[in-house]
């Protein structure tokens, strides 16, 4: 029946909502049109599709004006509903659950791990008591065929425990990719291995050296998402350093807020966030990606907008609009798409630095613990919290521990793996090493001919446990490291 009575539509790219669905040429037999996360706003197509006869039932967790007047909006931001930081996927699972009810079945439970797997995605905040539990049963009763499937792909990477951390880094970005830069037949493969009924559907098989074969659905689904999240890696890492040229040609840094305005194909449009991201973080900057392109008969920079970790300000999408100097600025208060008029550019910058004349945006780390290295880091203690690994997620953050100035001497330190993925180690402390990954080649220079005796270094990490043949080891993995040679300071 589902086959027969059930059509889906995929946008071409990473539009949301209805503004792209092709509503003259919708076929007439469809009565319903089902919008998740998403389409509060989109109030003129809601009244064409409402004067075709076809039923819009929106289940979003976006702002918007107002309901709509003409499609059934269930949305947490437009009512009572005390829960705001739950994302639309987990507000199409509380449909579900008044079907259930409506019905006198029991059938949404069984999707629990999607509204977990969705609310991780959209980093909605684990302070909110419903969100977290949906998250933490979520992760205990994993069924849907391509989420268990990238877990245990990714099985070594996560650990022994599917975690709100270990979904964010090593399932959401497969998803991510294939949304932002997959074909649709890429799309379409992954969507597919979402269902129940199709997953595990044989179909020819697309692996090299096996032509002629079949393999489920699912499997193949996998693969592509594979190779398409490391394609999109090659296209990032094109993006990021064109960024990077230009903070330095340009002299950027001197700016509160890095605002690129670029020619329409000097950087792919889907990863224009991903971009943004990554340069917010890496330089602790708001960030502005854009594009020049044309609105009608105007000139517009459009692209995203983002904010870091940590930010001072809290809500900069507010702060853009309240310039009143762009077109919009649509989406999450850190994260969100943003549009200017050209002529606009030079009074944007100018608003900024007035804006951010009294806010710092030098990194700053809040700690749970300071350390020196006299002090005795119990093991069983950094194996304690490491083991806590379950409860850290968007808003309810992993404890860092900071251990200031640890001398530097050929007792402590050492850098292994030095072909694949360099790492230094420290082991200043009583059981506990400390643990850099992926070490640059100027920062292993660095190292190498280092002064032992005259430096220290301070870090900032969180806590792990490694195990390798039956030996259990307590770890603080560096996020942070600052060096000190009398008044100098090395930060890389």
């Amino acid at each position: 029946w589902v086959e027969n009575h059930l059509s889906w539509f995929i946008h071409e790219n990473k539009e949301h909502g209805l503004a792209d669905l092709p509503i003259d040429n919708i076929n007439e037999n469809i009565k319903l049109i089902l919008v998740p996360d998403a389409g509060s706003n989109d109030y003129t197509q809601h009244k064409e599709l409402a004067d075709k006869g076809i039923t819009v039932c929106i289940m979003d967790h976006h702002e918007a004006p107002h309901i709509s007047e003409d499609a059934i909006t269930v949305n947490n931001q437009l009512c009572d509903y005390p829960n705001k930081q739950f994302c639309g996927g987990g507000i199409v699972w509380q449909v579900c659950r008044a079907f259930d009810e409506l019905l006198d079945v029991s059938c949404a439970e069984k999707y629990i791990d999607l509204a977990a797997l969705t609310n991780i995605s959209d980093m909605m905040s684990l302070t909110s008591i419903e969100t977290k539990h949906v998250i933490q049963k979520g992760l205990k009763s994993i069924t849907n065929p391509f989420f268990y499937y990238m877990c245990q792909q990714n099985a070594y990477s996560i650990g022994d425990i599917v975690t709100p951390i270990g979904v964010a880094f090593y399932v959401t970005p497969y998803i991510n990719s294939v949304i932002r830069s997959g074909t649709m037949e890429e799309k379409q493969i992954v969507f597919r291995s979402f269902l129940q009924y199709e997953a595990f559907k044989m179909i020819p098989s697309t692996k090299r050296g096996h032509r002629g074969e079949e393999e489920e659905v699912v499997v193949q689904a996998i693969r592509v998402a594979q190779a398409v999240k490391r394609r999109q890696k090659k296209a990032e890492d094109e993006g990021m350093r064109l960024l990077e040229d230009l903070i330095e040609d340009l002299d950027m840094l001197k700016d509160p807020v890095l605002i690129f305005t670029l020619e329409k194909d000097s950087i792919e449009p889907n990863i224009r966030g991903l971009a943004a991201n990554k340069i917010a973080s890496k330089y602790q900057k708001p960030t502005l990606v854009t594009v020049r392109t044309m609105r009608g008969e105007n000139e517009v920079y459009a692209g995203s907008a983002r904010c870091f970790s940590g930010c001072e300000i809290q809500n900069f999408k507010d702060l853009v609009e309240q310039s009143g100097l762009v077109n919009y600025a649509q989406g999450h208060q850190q994260a969100f798409g943003v549009e200017l008029p050209v002529e606009n550019l030079d009074k944007l910058q100018i608003y900024f630095k007035e804006k951010f004349t009294n806010i710092s945006t030098e990194p700053v780390y809040f700690v749970d613990y300071i350390f020196n290295p006299q002090q005795i880091i119990s093991a069983e203690s950094i194996l304690e919290i490491a083991d806590m690994k379950e409860l850290w997620g968007q808003d309810l953050n992993e404890p860092l521990l900071a251990i200031e100035d640890i001398p530097l001497d050929f007792t402590t330190i050492s850098i292994l793996a030095r072909d694949k993925n360099p790492t230094l180690k420290l082991t200043p402390c009583h059981g506990v090493d400390i643990m850099y990954f992926g070490l640059t080649e100027e920062q292993v220079d660095f190292l190498d001919n280092i002064e032992v005796g005259k430096w220290t270094v301070t870090v900032i990490g969180t806590c792990a446990r490694n195990e390798w043949n039956g030996r259990v080891t307590a770890q603080i993995i560096v996020k942070d490291w600052e060096f000190k040679k009398q008044k100098k300071k090395y930060i890389f």
